[in-house]
């Protein structure tokens, strides 16, 4: 089965290589079923993760040819009707590729400061931390105040995939990285 969206179609011509940087990205998979022999990949868009490729799984990983760098991305499977994760998040850098498997034993603390076009906080305006594995957990909560320009959170996962959302949210914020230095990257 493939999921629903453009996937479907017959006459499909995939240009990415014509508009952005390519290259190849493996993908690990955690997903113990052989039943399944075709893995997606999905990019965040819109609060979710959408399908945009697809490979053949060999055994623990799946390739895919040609995706296009400065993104992030999800392995994941299709059974009865729902597409689940079978690996953790890839990231596909201008410099390097990384799989984002949060790790929980080793956590840091993050300021989170204002970025033009990118992040502006809003006064009174509940902000909720996550971050992904398998799923979005819930990390924490802050109400910024008036002059509010930058958000601590304690406690954060590290090498984990992060998304804050706002309480009036219209879904088009992006996920990011945070280096145990404190360097944030947008996917």
């Amino acid at each position: 089965m493939i999921p629903p969206g453009f996937l479907r179609a017959t006459n499909y011509l995939d240009v990415t290589s014509n508009y952005w940087e390519t290259k190849d990205i493996t993908a690990k998979l955690f997903l113990q079923s052989n039943k399944t022999s075709i893995i997606y990949i999905s990019v965040f868009n819109g609060h979710k993760w959408c399908p945009t490729w697809w490979a053949y799984r060999k055994s623990d990983s799946a390739t895919f040819a040609s995706m296009c760098k400065g993104a992030v991305f999800l392995p994941q499977y299709y059974q009865n009707g729902q597409l689940k994760p079978a690996g953790y998040p890839v990231v596909s850098g201008y410099r390097r590729q990384e799989t984002l498997k949060p790790d929980l034993i080793h956590r840091h603390s993050i300021v989170l400061k204002e970025q033009d076009k990118y992040l502006i906080f809003h006064a009174s305006e509940m902000c909720s931390l996550y971050y992904w594995n398998n799923g979005w957990e819930l990390l924490g909560q802050k109400i910024p105040k008036d002059t509010t320009t930058e958000l601590d959170f304690e406690n954060v996962p590290s090498n984990a995939l992060l998304l804050l959302i706002p309480e009036n949210s219209l879904g088009k914020e992006r996920p990011f990285t945070v280096t145990n230095d404190g360097n944030r990257q947008w996917w």
